[in-house]
């Protein structure tokens, strides 16, 4: 069973009081087991952590034109991004680039990873970044081909830690 974080400062405030004769039998291993009690609400606590992997997020879907993501990725509970693109159309090519900004409606400006920007993508990629940011969009740029009606380029965007 976790314990909140109130529970948890409480109980080490406890442990920061000089050392008094517990109740029960008055041994120290009274002491002990209460000790142990703690280090288990510790270990229970940071298993409450955020999940590893965020939900996936599809920023474009057949998208034809170039243009920045209207769509915006949460990245504030991690530190790198999956990008897998599906491309459908003849002869499509479009260079796709990750920007990120502090704050979900502030400028975006392009990311500092060398994988922040694959140029001329012509067939189904995936490729991983890593971002300093807390919002995450998608800019497609150069974009050219044939393309029929739903066929375009698919960007899905799924943040992690890594």
């Amino acid at each position: 069973m976790a314990i909140s974080e109130v529970d948890f400062l409480a109980e080490y405030l406890k442990l920061q009081e000089p050392a008094k004769a517990p109740e029960g039998n008055g041994k120290s291993s009274d002491m002990l087991d209460l000790t142990r009690q703690l280090l288990d609400a510790v270990k229970a606590l940071s298993l409450e952590q955020q999940p590893i992997k965020g939900k996936p997020v599809t920023v474009f879907q057949a998208w034809q034109a170039n243009g920045l993501s209207d769509v915006y990725v949460d990245c504030r509970n991690a530190n790198r991004v999956n990008f897998q693109i599906f491309v459908t159309g003849t002869t499509p090519s479009a260079t796709i680039s990750i920007e990120a900004a502090a704050e979900s409606g502030s400028n975006y400006i392009a990311i500092q990873d060398t994988n922040g920007s694959q140029a001329s993508v012509t067939a189904n990629d995936s490729f991983n970044a890593i971002v300093g940011e807390a919002w995450v969009k998608v800019r497609i740029a150069s974009i050219s081909g044939t393309f029929a009606y739903g066929q375009g380029f698919t960007v899905v965007v799924t943040p992690y830690v890594g």
